[in-house]
């Protein structure tokens, strides 16, 4: 049995191999998301092979079954689940991330753009002015945010994409270019409009970079998280920060930090 390019949203289970089944079922490049479980099988019985799934929003993702590779849990960005139409937005973390660079699912994206601040940055944007980031926001490989000046992005205390690190806190995870620009007496800023803690902060991945300029990053759990590549600050010397000790990228989760950085 395959199961390929498939959206299957709503059921008791999306995909299942009962006890006394047989055989190999293969589940890829698929979307199995409000189910009470994702992908499930007996404890013994058929052989169950799955990858480059998004499998979200189930009460059970997975049982007696481990994500496969390239699968991935996030909210899939529809265009309107409750009036069936599951097709993907413009920023849904679906898009490009099939076995070859497609979309997931039986609905890949036309032309439906994302409702609100959440989900994968494919292009080269700027944001400016006031806005709430509703869930999780990814830069793209490739990709440069830029943040202008003056702009204010506050997380919201809850994470619509629940995904990432911690599916209920907000994060910004870079894995293109973020770019927090912004200038003298008219700073950058990233926030919460919840408690202090109430967002985790910005993750800069292996393959990313992030440009901090005249910026203020406050309230997360931990400002800025660096995975392995250097992070830049600009200001009258620009100096390259090496690897920050464990004890300020590193902060406990049960620790909420307040970092704050302006151009000198």
């Amino acid at each position: 049995l395959s199961v390929d390019h498939s959206t299957l949203d709503g059921n008791y289970y999306a995909v299942y191999a009962p006890s006394g089944s047989s055989g190999t079922l293969s589940v890829t490049n698929s979307v199995l998301t409000n189910n009470s479980y994702g992908l499930a099988r007996s404890t013994s019985g058929t052989n169950v092979t799955n990858s480059f799934n998004d499998v979200w929003g189930n009460s059970t993702n997975y049982s007696s079954v481990t994500a496969g590779t390239g699968s991935f849990s996030s909210n899939p960005l529809y265009v309107d689940r409750a009036l069936q139409n599951f097709r993907l937005t413009s920023r849904s973390p679906g898009r490009k991330a099939d076995s070859v660079g497609g979309d997931v699912g039986a609905f890949p994206y036309v032309s439906d753009a994302t409702v609100g601040l959440q989900g994968v940055f494919f292009t080269d944007t700027t944001l400016s002015g006031a806005q709430t980031i509703l869930g999780d926001l990814t830069v793209a490989s490739g990709v440069t945010l830029t943040v202008a000046p003056g702009a204010t992005l506050s997380a919201a205390a809850s994470d619509s994409m629940a995904s990432g690190n911690n599916t209920s806190r907000v994060e910004v995870i870079v894995n293109g270019t973020l770019q927090v620009a912004g200038s003298a007496g008219n700073l950058a800023t990233l926030t919460t409009s919840g408690a202090s803690g109430s967002w985790e902060g910005v993750r800069v991945e292996a393959g990313g970079s992030a440009t901090f300029s005249y910026a203020r990053v406050e309230k997360a759990v931990v400002g800025v998280r660096n995975r392995r590549k250097p992070i830049y600050r600009q200001g009258k010397n620009r100096k390259k920060i090496r690897r920050w000790k464990k004890a300020c990228l590193q902060a406990s989760e049960r620790v909420p930090r307040l970092v704050r950085w302006f151009g000198s």
